[in-house]
């Protein structure tokens, strides 16, 4: 009768952790989204600042007019042709005549700022969520060995003071302790996954209007980012190696001038098509934020007081409730067995 009961109560127990498992999987989708969300966008941060670096490099190493300083004066279609398409250094631009200054400096931290801010603290979030999924169950054997070896030293010294060497608590077989230890597992495992979706529920609820919020700014930050400085910056690359072909195009065409023409050539096709790929980068990350958005409401959903799980999911959580019944069973059964 007494078995019977412990079979009831831990099927009582065992009720819903199946769905505690889909919550848990769906917040490891928040995880893994969030995760491939943040490397593109950091990476495509790193390749603004390297295409500005490249493009103030070959500017001026396309002309050998061109010298480098903090920023340089391009000559306008207005002016007369000359050998050099820059104008000498501290000359002032004249904007009726096309003049284009432009700053060989390094993108300026305080424009980036904002945007590596949001990246920031979509990283943070998510790794606040891959903190709790990941948290492993404890470890009871030594609660349990501290346990009973401290049960045991009680009654001895019970013994003691009552004059009997009589043993109150008997010795435990190797198998008794690992029956135990099996069903404090399954406990444990039961009571580990409940807490971590208490967890998530507290952290969800206090950060999904905060994660919607950066979502959208990382995506209009990018957007600015690729049509302004990434774009401009490529294009100005691609057409200062095309300039510099013209010009190595003028010289003799001697054989030790192959190589560098080639090379020439070969960058400013590259060039060329970075500028092409920029839309293609942008909407792959574009793409990875919505999965972000998609999982994230998924795991407020679930979290949520009446969730709405799929026929496939609730198929999934019975699989997850009968496999772990059929494991309790299973361990209540050996630890009869071992007594």
């Amino acid at each position: 009768m007494r078995r019977a009961f412990t079979v009831i109560a831990l099927a009582s127990t065992l009720t819903g952790c199946g769905f505690n498992s889909i919550r848990l999987a769906r917040a490891s989708d928040v995880s893994e989204a969030g995760t491939a969300a943040v490397t593109q966008a950091r990476d495509f941060m790193q390749q603004v600042a390297a295409a500005r670096n490249e493009a103030n490099v070959s500017l001026v190493a396309s002309d050998e007019g061109c010298s480098w300083a903090q920023t340089i004066v391009l000559r306008g279609d207005g002016r007369p042709p000359a050998k050099s398409i820059c104008m000498p250094v501290g000359s002032q631009p004249d904007p009726r005549l096309g003049d284009l200054e432009i700053s060989l400096e390094p993108i300026p931290d305080a424009q980036l700022k904002p945007t590596l801010d949001t990246i920031a603290a979509l990283a943070s979030y998510v790794q606040a969520v891959n903190t709790i999924i990941a948290r492993k169950d404890p470890d009871v054997s030594a609660d349990l060995a501290d346990a009973y070896g401290k049960a045991i030293q009680a009654q001895a010294d019970l013994a003691v003071l009552a004059g009997s060497k009589t043993k109150l608590i008997p010795e435990l077989s190797d198998a008794q302790k690992g029956a135990i230890k099996g069903l404090l597992d399954l406990v444990v495992q039961l009571s580990t996954e409940q807490q971590k979706v208490r967890d998530l529920t507290r952290l969800v609820q206090a950060q999904n209007a905060n994660v919607s919020t950066i979502i959208d700014t990382l995506k209009a930050s990018l957007d600015t980012w690729a049509t302004g400085s990434l774009t401009s910056d490529l294009q100005m690359t691609d057409a200062d190696f095309i300039h510099m072909g013209r010009q190595l195009g003028k010289q003799p065409p001697v054989y030790k001038g192959y190589d560098a023409r080639r090379a020439v050539i070969e960058r400013a096709i590259a060039s060329h098509r970075a500028v092409a790929a920029i839309p293609g980068v942008t909407a792959a990350i574009k793409k990875s934020l919505d999965d972000v958005a998609a999982a994230q409401k998924d795991l407020v959903d679930g979290l949520s007081a009446h969730p709405h799980w799929t026929a496939k999911e609730r198929a999934q959580a019975a699989a997850i409730n009968r496999a772990r019944l059929l494991a309790a069973l299973h361990a209540i059964a050996a630890a009869a067995a071992a007594f």
